[in-house]
């Protein structure tokens, strides 16, 4: 897919989450994500979404995501896709995993060789990319 398409299409998966979000007063936002209302992140031709470990929540999602798929054709690749709770009993959290059908991920999530997390970053949090030669980091 094109990257301009892909911005047009993660557009159209905003105002779709961004509707269900304000129908169902269920979902809840993450902790650290409320105050500002973050249900997600794009970068590039990725996607994060971020919600409360409830499942109500993550049927709002999924419901998003489901009606995303009927409308484009697109789905979230399960061999790329994971599913990263914290704080949440390991019965939620199979029941999540069983809402989404994605595989367990782990934190910290890395993201182009970077630590995905909520501090700052230090120096040593980029180490991987130090290893690297100048051609490998930039040319991929």
């Amino acid at each position: 897919m094109s990257p301009y398409l892909f911005v047009i299409a993660m557009e159209v998966l905003s105002k779709i989450l961004t509707k269900r979000i304000e129908d169902f007063s269920s979902f809840k936002f993450h902790w650290k994500c409320d105050k500002i209302k973050l249900s997600h992140i794009c970068f590039v031709d990725d996607i994060i979404m971020l919600c409360h470990g409830s499942l109500s929540s993550a049927r709002v999602v999924k419901a998003a995501l489901d009606e995303f798929s009927l409308l484009s054709g697109l789905r979230g690749n399960h061999a790329k896709s994971n599913i990263v709770t914290s704080g949440v009993s390991p019965t939620i959290n199979q029941q999540l995993i069983n809402i989404f059908g994605y595989t367990v991920g782990f934190l910290p999530i890395r993201y182009l060789g970077i630590p995905i997390i909520s501090s700052r970053l230090r120096l040593c949090n980029c180490s991987p990319l130090w290893t690297e030669s100048p051609e490998d980091l930039f040319l991929g």
